[in-house]
């Protein structure tokens, strides 16, 4: 082969690595850009996951209070 198509090819290929390498970025912002967004859903997943068991445990405890303060009234009624 001669020199010139060597040198040819040589330019070709290199365009070809310059265009991969700029749609690589490309393609790596734009993932990087869906990884933040489904880290921030899963935070807040995280976070009403965490509130609605905080918020089943201030429920049960009402309940509790309540049912005491049913069986309470229901004893005082009965004495008077």
């Amino acid at each position: 082969m001669n020199e010139e198509f060597i040198e040819y090819l040589d330019k070709k290929f290199n365009n070809i690595d310059k265009r991969f390498d700029s749609i690589e970025g490309e393609i790596k912002e734009k993932f990087d850009k869906v990884l933040n967004s489904q880290d921030g859903i899963v935070k807040q997943l995280d976070d009403l996951g965490q509130e609605s068991e905080m918020s089943t445990k201030l429920y049960k405890g009402h309940d509790r209070r309540i049912d005491g303060h049913e069986q309470r009234i229901s004893i005082l009624e009965a004495k008077s």
